[in-house]
């Protein structure tokens, strides 16, 4: 139940997400598995790993602490791959690698798509060099709107920083579109929000439209809520899509 990462495994995170990521670029890539479906490749990424000794479980079950640890953890475990083809989105791929860390666990996503005969990396978010487990990135969700006319989207992610103690936590939000470079999106909207974790299953719920975009979750009662023996309240926020900016729509709190 160590907060701190311990000094030399922080490089090690940053270099396992880049070894999967390079893995998953040069299997989408390989000739033999251009035309293979998402949940092919996924399972050729798993055969691979499996070929040199690392097991990756199958996924965890909807409902089931994602945070949960035991006292005897160490580092390197993969606990998720995902592969799946956004709705509305033929041309791209998107991809999540979950790696766990103490109390908790760290999601990457990566959108790719095909440009000639190799599947490049056009989107990232990762978060790499953090010194304390809440610097991580968990509960991730992810979400594509349909593209616009004229074929730009928005990219919404969100995730819950790990920690080992206590429910109540940072939600933290993003939406972008692809930038100049994977690693550098053009990041039109960061925010983040206090979340009560005790509230089990869901804990959040993001829901991405056109145009528009709407994060769900149980947050801080008011002074009033609190006087009448309430601790948390129902928190929905909606935000509208305008171009490059991002507006609240609607702030719903009861």
């Amino acid at each position: 139940m160590d907060d701190p990462l311990p000094t030399a495994v922080r490089p090690l995170l940053t270099q396992l997400k880049r070894q999967l990521r390079e893995l998953i670029s040069d299997t989408l890539s390989a000739p033999q598995t251009r035309r293979l479906t998402p949940s092919q490749v996924r399972a050729n990424v798993l055969a691979q790993l499996a070929s040199m000794g690392v097991r990756v479980p199958p996924p965890e079950t909807e409902g089931r602490d994602s945070n949960a640890f035991d006292t005897s953890y160490v580092y390197g475990d993969i606990h998720q791959i995902t592969v799946n083809r956004p709705v509305g989105h033929p041309d791209l791929l998107a991809v999540t690698t979950t790696i766990g860390i103490c109390c908790g666990e760290d999601s990457s996503l990566y959108l790719f798509k095909r440009r000639g005969r190799r599947w490049q990396v056009v989107l990232r978010q990762e978060a790499n060099g953090y010194a304390e487990i809440n610097g991580a990135q968990a509960r991730f969700k992810y979400a594509l709107a349909p593209s616009d006319k004229h074929g730009n989207f928005v990219v919404v992610t969100a995730n819950v920083n790990p920690w080992c103690t206590s429910n109540w936590q940072q939600l933290r939000y993003r939406a972008m579109r692809i930038g100049r470079s994977a690693n550098q999106p053009r990041l039109i909207l960061k925010r983040d929000a206090i979340i009560y974790l005790g509230i089990n299953p869901p804990v959040y719920r993001l829901k991405v439209r056109a145009q528009r975009f709407s994060l769900k979750f149980y947050g801080e009662a008011d002074r009033r809520a609190i006087e009448n023996g309430a601790t948390t309240r129902r928190v929905i926020l909606h935000y509208t899509v305008d171009g490059n900016r991002i507006r609240p729509a609607r702030i719903t709190k009861r």
